[in-house]
């Protein structure tokens, strides 16, 4: 992709962020068309390596060259599932190609969430969260891979997704297609789902900054999720971008009673929360946790640099039902069992899901984030990311990580748990995450994007594996 223009320095697509993007189509160095056939083209080039995208969106043309019209026209506006202009004001996001996990129902494209005994199925419609990005402008460029009831970026539609940073690398969890395609510039950005670790850990193995918004933060509908502990939310390669994604996602849904919790009529322009002193404001407190000697070294050596850029860091707090979550073993119930599991489930009355239910408000509220920060008053918690999903989950708190460094050429080699797979090993990116209150992205965003300006560690991690157009 050739710019017409030389008066700025030219990024590759896999370090382009939305400021980049925007300069580009709004200077004339390319346009929404180059975007998208570029794209196509890097897709073409490692998608059979990486196995990260399952569908490519057919209409994804036509709606760059409406876009490029309208651009052209001097109007910014949006492509809806009617396929009619829907002329609005200017939004950053307008022509811009982004990556959806396969769990988002859309008008024209499969809903598998990986699976074969799906393909074919299509909801008519687009679910919410796709009407709000066509409503924003953005293109919908691919439908990638989707971890399908086993394995770690596993689908039957699709096989085994890699990870990019070391030879078979485990890409870790469910949303690794938009985390792969994301970090190899394959799309602007992805959109992910969380109930633990399905965001901001593949974020983490992808060297990218993944948001986990508050539970009903963002509309579940039409998204194939759980409806108690799920959440939508960006995998980008800047925190600017991952709030700028997440101010065109966000809102109430009357299809998502969820939404209804959101405390605010108007939602806030995230990206006005990106500030370089963002850390001035914040108390907070690194729990302890199991880590391996290098990211434990790490991660003390950048709560020191927590200090040095202004944040009052509290030690020695703990949650308090943190030990007993990670000793927690239930009873193995047998193959009888899982027989019987929609009757358990249906069962709300029952004695053991009551039990079940009370451990987990116990571990979501009092015993996990809430009680950690009301205790200690604290603005947010600090972990590293590879530990940083578990508590916040049970609640639906937020989280945002970012990257924080690369394992060293030394380090021991790991395998994941099935055995066929790198789980640990040199250059395997490790995060830091910030995890808050409900409903406070703005505090977060705040924080990671001071953190992440101020010390860009994300450049310390390359891919071994990159397109060449």
């Amino acid at each position: 992709m050739g710019f017409k223009k030389t008066t700025r320095p030219r990024p590759f697509l896999m370090d382009m962020t939305l400021e980049d993007l925007n300069y580009g189509l709004e200077g004339d160095f390319f346009t929404s068309t180059d975007l998208v056939r570029s794209y196509l083209k890097r897709i073409q080039e490692v998608n059979h390596i990486v196995r990260a995208i399952a569908e490519l969106d057919p209409a994804a043309l036509d709606q760059a060259k409406a876009f490029d019209a309208e651009r052209l026209a001097g109007i910014s506006g949006s492509w809806n599932s009617s396929s009619h202009l829907v002329f609005c004001m200017h939004i950053p996001l307008h022509g811009i190609p982004i990556i959806l996990k396969n769990q988002f129902a859309t008008h024209n494209m499969n809903n598998t969430s990986g699976s074969t005994a799906l393909f074919g199925a299509k909801t008519g419609r687009d679910t919410a969260v796709v009407k709000r990005l066509r409503d924003a402008g953005v293109i919908t460029l691919e439908i990638p891979q989707w971890l399908a009831m086993a394995g770690n970026g596993w689908s039957a539609d699709g096989g085994q997704s890699v990870g990019i940073f070391f030879e078979n690398q485990d890409p870790w969890g469910s949303s690794t297609g938009p985390a792969i395609g994301t970090a190899l510039g394959l799309a602007f950005a992805g959109l992910g789902t969380e109930v633990e670790g399905s965001i901001t850990c593949v974020a983490e193995r992808s060297n990218l900054i993944g948001l986990k918004p508050t539970v009903g933060l963002v509309s579940r509908d039409l998204v194939i999720l759980s409806r108690r502990l799920g959440s939508i939310g960006p995998l980008t390669r800047c925190v600017m971008d991952a709030a700028a994604t997440l101010t065109a996602i966000a809102g109430k849904c009357p299809n998502d009673p969820a939404t209804n919790a959101i405390p605010f009529e108007i939602i806030p322009d995230y990206t006005k929360a990106c500030k370089l002193d963002g850390l001035n404001a914040l108390k907070g407190n690194p729990p302890c946790a199991e880590l391996t000697s290098f990211v434990s070294k790490e991660f003390e050596a950048y709560v020191e640099v927590l200090r040095e850029l202004g944040a009052t860091v509290v030690d020695d707090c703990c949650f308090e039902g943190y030990e007993d979550a990670l000793k927690k073993q239930y009873r193995f119930r047998g193959n009888k069992a899982m027989e019987n599991a929609w009757d358990f489930f249906d069962n709300r009355e029952c004695e053991e899901f009551k039990a079940a239910l009370e451990y987990m408000e116990r571990l979501a509220h009092g015993g996990g984030v809430q009680g950690a920060l009301e205790k200690n008053r604290l603005d947010a918690l600090i972990l590293p990311t590879c530990v940083s999903p578990i508590v916040p989950a049970p609640g639906g708190y937020p989280i945002i990580t970012v990257p924080l460094g690369v394992y060293p050429e030394d380090s021991e080699i790991k395998m994941c748990p099935r055995g066929d797979m790198i789980e640990r090993g040199p250059n395997l990116p490790f995060g830091l995450s910030f995890i808050g209150k409900k409903f406070s992205e703005e505090k977060l965003i705040k924080y990671a994007c001071s953190f992440e300006q101020q010390t860009q560690r994300r450049k310390k991690g390359r891919p071994i594996l990159a397109p060449k157009t």
